[in-house]
């Protein structure tokens, strides 16, 4: 009987260590980018009304890694829509959607204090990215996300 040898793919993307930034981050389990709204009720009011405005402010400044055509609306009271707004924007560091900053400026969706941290100590704006930053981001997330399979 002839040996069964295991075939490893070679894959040159290194790991990348971005995290999902709260409910606000795509999964492989919600591929279609539908904001659920169930995860966002509990949230609402959970961000200090001062810090609302410069965590919008951050999460606009983001660096856009993966783009979805089409039009997002507020799923908790329609007081809102964005052009583009399941796009998929990063710092490097964690990843969200382009709604996001809606959510966050008009509800006040509370985010984790580890992120708010993170975007404190980089006084309220993401950081640019190189292209070598951003090229392992996108990767990572389409292989996350399984959105290479087409």
């Amino acid at each position: 009987m002839a040996a069964v040898t295991a075939v490893t793919r070679d894959d040159p993307t290194p790991p990348c260590p971005v995290r999902r930034l709260g409910v606000f981050g795509p999964t492989r389990y919600s591929c279609s980018f539908e904001m659920a709204r169930s995860a966002l009720v509990p949230l609402i009011g959970a961000l200090d009304a001062e810090l609302r405005p410069l965590v919008t402010r951050y999460l606009l400044s983001g660096t856009t890694v993966l783009t979805h055509l089409g039009y997002t609306a507020d799923v908790l009271e329609y007081r809102f829509g964005v052009n583009g707004g399941s796009a998929v924007l990063t710092d490097g560091a964690y990843y969200w959607r382009r709604d996001a900053a809606e959510y966050v400026r008009i509800y006040g969706i509370g985010l984790d204090p580890e992120a708010i941290s993170h975007m404190q100590e980089l006084d309220w704006l993401a950081p640019p990215l190189d292209d070598g930053t951003v090229t392992a981001v996108d990767s990572f997330l389409k292989r996350e996300l399984s959105l290479n399979r087409y």
